[in-house]
């Protein structure tokens, strides 16, 4: 069986496990998608579940807020675009090593370009927040030849670096 899941707070929200019972299904898979609501802060339950990764009891883990950067300092390798990004949302066991990978900054693009083909828009964006989402935004568009424009609150500005 396989067994993957969401690491974040709060999760009730969150449609991945239908998402993920559907993908199963149509690939004839055995497996389980549960979410793992870790409050913030909450590092021993950060570190606990890595401990389940690498023990090979949870496959893979996907991560969202408030813990796309807390999540690293656990981790044993980074891929270049969460190196670059600086937060991850995807933890996957390799050659025992456990690794932080990111994949919004590509999703991103793939969206931008059904949403803006056919268009001659100038390349310049103004980008809220300074999140994780946020951060592989603007690697993403950087990466595409965009000129950025960055806003955060005062509160954020050391996260925005």
């Amino acid at each position: 069986m396989i067994h993957l899941g969401l690491i974040g707070y709060p999760l009730s929200h969150s449609l991945s496990p239908s998402l993920y019972e559907a993908a199963f299904t149509a690939l004839a898979l055995h497996g389980e998608y549960l979410l793992y609501p870790v409050a913030p802060g909450e590092t021993g339950g950060l570190a606990g579940l890595t401990k389940q990764i690498r023990a090979g009891e949870i496959q893979g883990l996907n991560v969202t807020i408030p813990h796309k950067q807390a999540i690293m300092p656990l981790l044993d390798e980074l891929t270049l675009s969460a190196q670059a990004i600086g937060a991850v949302n995807t933890l996957f066991l390799k050659d025992g090593k456990l690794y932080g990978h990111n994949t919004d900054a590509p999703g991103f693009l793939t969206d931008q370009a059904k949403v803006l083909r056919n268009t001659s828009l100038e390349k310049k964006a103004l980008v809220l927040g300074a999140g994780g989402a946020a951060r592989a935004v603007v690697y993403a568009l950087l990466k595409d030849g965009w000129k950025v424009t960055l806003a955060v609150r005062r509160a954020d500005l050391n996260q925005a670096n």
